[in-house]
Formats: structure tokens, C-alpha cells, sequence
């Protein structure tokens, strides 16, 4: 009897510790999902993920994600997470800090598309923003398959032939400049010859003026201000 009741202290001592344990690890959780005071940026609303176990910083916005997913895309991203951390480094919720010279907005569209595989839709950016966004991003940080097919959206704006030409619903606005820009950043000169031949019918402040900031950028920058 003794040995039972010894036992059973035992076994309520050890459950009692447990709860203490699971009480301190909600605790833990609960305030790890608060900002805290030491944060010198934005949490994103889209790209925060609880365990994530890296923080992108883009201007003042951080974005909470994971860093082996984001390493198997991006050769340029697996070079720069292996690089040591420093022992006194700065870390929010226990992760590194990865501050980018990006806009929020356009590296809010590139996790878009490697986090939930974001389709890209040719009626909804009629500016080729997100376009533009994926191609100087998939290029900067050496993401070989995205680069390749946002290339082929682009050169569907910009056909080749008279005939793909003909099918093709023109869009005569400052977007074929940004069209000339990507098709010389990605040395793809197939695009030249009818981006351009659109922007020869553009007016001159177009032209002077080069492709404006577009309403989301503008509401962008305005809130930070």
C-alpha cells in the first residue's frame, strides 16, 4: 500500500509538472504572436507565418517565413541563409532578420507565387506591375522557372508575328516601356521591335514622363509617410 500510494504520488507529482509545462508553452506562444516593442518594422498580414523560422524586411515590412522552402527556389536565397548569423545578430520571435532592398510589394507578390502559387492573370495587370515585379525578382535572385515563364506571359503582350499581332488587345500606355526596360534587362530582344512600335505611338509626356508609379505603389508609399 505504501509503495502504491508512493507510486501514485509520483504519477501526480510527474502531471503536475506537465501542466506547468503545456501552461508556460501557451504562454510562450501567446506572446510570440504579439508585436513586440523591439520590432522596427510592419508585421505583414498575409505573410506571417507562426512558425516561420525566417523574417524578410522590405523597407519597414517584415514578412515571416520559411527559409528551406525558400532556399530549395531560389539558389541566390540558399547562398544568403547559409551564410553564420551572428551570436549577438538581431532576431524577433527567435528568427533571423533578412533585410531586403525590395518593396514590400513587389516581394509580397513573389512569395505570393512561391508560398501559395499565385496564377498570373494577363486581364488583371493591365500596367504589367505584377509581371514586372516576378521577372526583376525571379532574375535577381536566380529563380530559373518563374523567370522563364513570366518571359513567355510578357511576350504574349508582345507578339512576333503580324498575325499573333492582329489577336493581341493593344494597350497603347507607358506599360511598353516597361515592356522595352524588361526585355533588355532579361536580354530578350523579340519583344523589342512591337514594344516599341508602341511606344513610337505614345505622347511625348509619356514618353518624358517613362512608365508612372502605379495607384498601389502610390497608396503604398503614402502610407508610410
Amino acid at each position: 500500500m505504501k509503495r502504491d500510494s508512493s507510486s501514485d504520488a509520483m504519477t501526480f507529482k510527474l502531471e503536475g509538472s506537465s501542466h506547468k509545462r503545456l501552461r508556460l508553452e501557451t504562454d510562450d506562444a501567446t506572446a510570440a504572436a504579439q508585436p513586440s516593442e523591439n520590432e522596427e518594422f510592419t508585421r505583414d498580414q498575409e505573410f506571417w507565418y507562426e512558425d516561420g523560422n525566417v523574417i524578410l524586411v522590405a523597407e519597414n515590412v517584415g514578412f515571416r517565413v520559411y527559409r528551406g522552402f525558400l532556399a530549395k527556389r531560389s539558389e541566390v536565397l540558399r547562398d544568403l541563409f547559409s551564410v553564420p548569423q551572428p551570436l549577438d545578430g538581431q532576431r524577433v520571435c527567435g528568427c533571423p532578420i533578412v533585410h531586403f532592398s525590395d518593396n514590400p510589394i513587389a516581394l509580397r507578390e513573389l512569395l505570393d507565387v512561391l508560398l501559395c502559387g499565385k496564377r498570373y492573370m494577363l486581364e488583371n495587370d493591365a500596367e504589367l506591375d505584377c509581371l514586372s515585379y516576378r521577372i526583376r525578382l525571379a532574375q535577381k535572385y536566380g529563380i530559373g522557372d518563374l523567370l522563364e515563364e513570366s518571359i513567355w506571359q510578357l511576350k504574349k503582350h508582345y507578339p512576333t508575328t503580324f498575325s499573333e499581332w492582329t489577336d493581341v488587345q493593344r494597350h497603347y500606355s507607358p506599360r511598353a516601356i516597361t515592356a522595352v526596360n524588361l526585355a533588355r534587362l532579361t536580354n530578350t530582344p523579340s519583344i523589342l521591335p512591337s514594344a516599341s512600335y508602341v511606344c513610337c505611338q505614345l505622347p511625348n509626356h509619356d514618353l518624358l514622363d517613362g512608365a508612372s508609379l502605379t495607384a498601389q505603389l502610390i497608396y503604398w508609399i503614402e502610407a508610410i509617410c
